[in-house]
Formats: structure tokens, sequence, C-alpha cells
């Protein structure tokens, strides 16, 4: 949240954090929101705001050019429905994006955890950085096929793979370093 000194300047002002219940304002974000809805999609594309995108990107290394803009169509899909925490529900991205998949993964490992997670706690974190390292173990080149070509949602989000991700997990929180049958991964 810090990278950048506009990141910086929202989430991190004076060189602080912004804690739980503060408010985060963001009137560059309003004023973007609301030229869009004046001036219509065409300005994300083609016009001012497409040209000010760039121009960051340049400015910061990136490599966004107004021709990727002007050639980009978006494709409409049905979300990723992700059960949470009982009755609720979460909607997400879907493939061909990953992000939305490994969230799912990692929302269900941790729901094998049937302590309390409290914030900022070791343990706490302990538990996020093992649902995490659950989902990369499985980015490996069966991930790349099955999020090309379909089924990626079924296979990370099915019992076999959730139940490994809960294994390790659970024998990382019990001080094991890993009780789980070990996962090949092309990622290390």
């Amino acid at each position: 949240l810090t990278h950048t000194e506009e990141a910086r300047a929202v989430f991190a002002p004076g060189g602080r954090y912004v804690q739980e219940g503060e408010r985060v304002h963001q009137p560059e974000l309003a004023g973007t929101i609301e030229r869009l809805a004046e001036l219509g999609p065409l300005d994300f594309y083609e016009g001012g705001l497409a040209e000010a995108m760039v121009e960051h990107q340049n400015a910061t290394g990136g490599r966004l050019t107004m021709a990727d803009l002007a050639s980009y169509r978006a494709v409409w899909r049905r979300p990723l429905r992700i059960a949470y925490h009982g009755r609720r529900e979460i909607y997400t991205n879907p493939p061909p994006s990953s992000g939305g998949v490994l969230i799912g993964h990692m929302l269900a490992v941790l729901r094998g955890v049937t302590e309390p997670l409290p914030p900022g706690r070791a343990r706490t974190l302990r538990a996020y950085a093992e649902a995490m390292r659950s989902a990369a173990r499985m980015r490996d080149r069966r991930f790349e096929r099955l999020l090309h070509r379909g089924g990626l949602a079924r296979h990370m989000l099915g019992d076999e793979a959730v139940g490994r991700g809960r294994a390790a997990l659970l024998a990382a929180l019990e001080g094991e370093p890993s009780a789980a049958p070990a996962i090949q991964s092309d990622h290390g």
C-alpha cells in the first residue's frame, strides 16, 4: 500500500497507516468516477483519462499505450461464487483470471481453522501465510492448463486440493514443518 507516492498519500498519510475504523479519502478517485459518469466510457479508452493513464504509466516505468486502451474489449463473464462463513458468499473474478480462484482456495483452506484468528496476531498471520502458500503451490503446469482450458475452479476448490492445503496449514500451526504430503510445483 505504500509502493507509490499516490498510494502513500491515501493509505499512509503522514507516514502512518490508516487504522481500522478511520476514513480513507480518495478525492481523485471520486473525481475520476464523476468524470466517467459525465463523459462516458470512451474517455477511459480514447480520451483525456486514457491520455492521463498512459502518461502516468510512461512516467513510472509502465508500458501501457493509447493503442492498448483503444483496442481493449471487455468480456462479460459470470462471476465465481464462493461460500464464506456459512450463508455469506463472495463474488469474484472467474477464470481466465486466476485471482478469484486463488482467493477462493485460500478462504476454503482457512475454513479448516476452528479457532478464532484475531487480526494482527502472529498465529493469524501464520495461518494466512500458510493459506497463501497452499495457493502458490497449486500454480503449476496443470494450473495453467486448467486456467485457459477450463476446470480450474473445480480443481482448486475441490475437496482434495483444499484438504491438502488445510492439512499443511494445520500442521504449520501445530509447529510441524509440514506433515502434509509434498505438493510439486514449478514455482519452488
